[in-house]
Parts: C-alpha cells; structure tokens; sequence
C-alpha cells in the first residue's frame, strides 16, 4: 500500500480530482462500493502468471486527426515475455525496429534499423544490441549493457508499445511515477485510504465511477480531472470491460489550453480483444493517437497488432529474464562501472 508521502506527492503535483458520476443517474457509489468494484479488478488481474505476446507496431500519418492514415517508415516486431505476478520483470526480443532518427544541427533525419534482446529480471536491466545502425550499412559486433533500470522498451514506455504493456493497464500499469504502483487496482486503492480522503477534501475533491457504453460496449469509466483555478487543466479517461476481465477499451488524456479549449493529448483505443486463457483477454488490436501535430501540418497515430499471444503456460521458464551475453560480447556494466569483453575480461 502507498504511504502518505507518495500519496500527497501524486495529489500536490497533478493535483487530481477524481470525478464519476452514474449514467443517466445521481446516484454516488459508496466507498463499499467502490472497494468491492476494485476487488473484482485486482482478481482480473491475479488471474494473469505470464504472458509471451508476438506483436507489430508501426506509424501511420495523415494531414488531418481523422485520416485519411498512411503507414509511415517506423516499425517495430518483438516478442515479450512478461512476469504477471512480478510486474517490472520482462523480455523483450526486438527481431526489427525502425526508427526515424533526427541529424545533428540539421532539420534532415535518417532511419535507423536496429535489432536488439532487452531484459528486467527485478535486479538490473540488460540490453543485447544485434544490429544497430543506419539501413544497408554494416553492424558492429554484438555489444551490451547492464544497468539499474527498467529498459523502457520492457517498461512499454516508446517502442515498447509492442509489448502491448500500454493496452493492459488491467495488468500491467504503466506509470510516470517511480514510486507508482504497479498495478491499476493498488492505484486505485491509494484513493480511498483516510489519507487520501483527507487530501481530496482539503481540495474541495471528490471521486465516483460511471458505468457506460463506450463503442457500443457495456464498461466502466474512471475519471480523473486535475483542477486549475476555475477550470480543469487536464482529464484522464479510463474505460474498462467489466465482462471480460476488466479489459482496458479505452483511455483518453486531455488538456485544456483554456477553459473552454480542449484537446485530446493521447488516445488509446482497443479495437480487437481475444480470450486467451480462462478469464483473461487480451488485446490484439489497437492504436494510440493524438490531436497534437508531430509537425506542421502532420498527425500521427501508433498502430498494434499482436500476430500470437500465450497466457499461463504451466513451462514458463522464469530465467528468461536474465539474458545471457554470447562470448566476445563487448559489456559495459554501469553497476559495477566497467566494460570488458564476455570470454575475455581483460580486454
């Protein structure tokens, strides 16, 4: 459970009001209700053991937020093997990622191709670089680093999207905070703490829930406003299939530049969830999107789409999150600040 520390720093930076009301009614639920409506999610969510999920993402652009859309150069296809009782640990085989890189001092950019094995096993984080380098040219030899974070591609945090880490926030919560919980449940059991009441009503603060339809689907919506003055500066939208394991359909972020001016920051939507194990769906269709223009001129908006997804395999093997570095591997290990060559530790 979070302390009070981690509590007031998340209510005094973002400053969040929690609001939900009942569709087409009054009513407020209780905190017995709520406290009930997250012990069902946080059973969603201890139904998952492991997870291989093999995806592809990639960028598509358009000159206007509603498309037409045209697939860009960017791509990424890895598999990820995911830990869903330890929720930092996780593999991830990049087999291609390209990426569209910006040259030094100059508006001209580049596309990289890199191929990569990146890894968390609770203790330290490794990256493996197979190929790293511009398109059609020569790779170095296989060079890797240790480190004492979570790679953010294993974090789901940029091309990690193709973990599909930002489509399961049932599961697996992706969130900006380094003391954050780890799952949405334990989020939002920091809310009804006393603490957390307490803070809310020196706000002037409440909280709700709204059942709803979003897309023609029966769900529950979490709302979060973060207040400025008279006007809210920022909202966060949550929805979630009640049905089907509380599966995330969807999740908006949204500004407001002024009072009566609003955008949508980040969009996610789930278009496709599949069964992949008793109780537990998954998205295998979805995309990210943004009313922000990348450029001048120019929308973007991240496609996903998982080609295979394994849910609870009784042979998981739990040491796939420690990656072993092939012999003449040239490392460079931030722990213990050296680098050395795997088979030959006096180079």
């Amino acid at each position: 459970m979070a302390n009070l520390k981690t509590i007031t720093m998340i209510f005094l930076s973002v400053i969040l009001f929690i609001e939900v009301s009942i569709a087409n009614s009054s009513q407020t639920l209780s905190v017995t209700d709520v406290e009930e409506l997250i012990t069902q999610i946080e059973a969603a969510e201890n139904r998952l053991n492991n997870v291989r999920i093999k995806a592809e993402v990639w960028q598509e652009q358009a000159i206007s937020p509603d498309g037409p859309w045209e697939q860009a150069k960017s791509y990424v296809q890895a598999t990820s093997w995911l830990d869903g009782r330890s929720k930092d640990k996780g593999k991830v085989n990049v087999h291609s990622e390209i990426s569209r890189i910006s040259l030094a001092d100059s508006e001209d950019y580049e596309h990289r191709e890199q191929s990569y094995t990146a890894s968390y096993d609770g203790q330290a984080g490794r990256l493996l670089f197979h190929k790293d380098g511009k398109k059609g040219q020569p790779q170095p030899a296989e060079h890797a680093r240790i480190m004492d974070s979570v790679p953010q591609i294993v974090r789901g945090i940029g091309s990690g999207l193709v973990t599909s880490r930002r489509f399961t926030l049932n599961y697996f919560f992706v969130d900006a905070y380094k003391d954050a919980p780890s799952s949405f449940s334990q989020w939002l059991k920091m809310f009804i703490q006393p603490e957390a009441q307490n803070l809310a009503a020196d706000f002037g603060q409440e909280y709700k829930f709204v059942p709803e339809t979003y897309e023609g689907v029966e769900s529950v919506r979490f709302t979060i406003k973060a207040q400025a003055d008279e006007a809210p500066s920022v909202e966060m939208h949550f929805w979630f299939d009640p049905n089907r394991g509380f599966a995330l359909l969807g999740h908006e972020n949204v500004r407001y530049k002024e009072p009566d001016n609003k955008f949508v920051d980040t969009r996610i939507k789930v278009t496709k969830l599949e069964k992949v194990d008793d109780g537990i769906w998954w998205p295998v269709e979805g995309a990210i999107e943004s009313d922000r223009q990348i450029r001048e001129g120019v929308y973007a908006r991240t496609v996903f789409r998982a080609l295979n997804v394994v849910a609870n395999d009784p042979d998981f093997d739990n040491d796939i999150f420690t990656i072993p570095f092939p012999e003449g591997t040239r490392v460079h290990d931030e722990l213990a600040d050296k680098t050395y060559v795997v088979g030959d530790e006096d180079k």
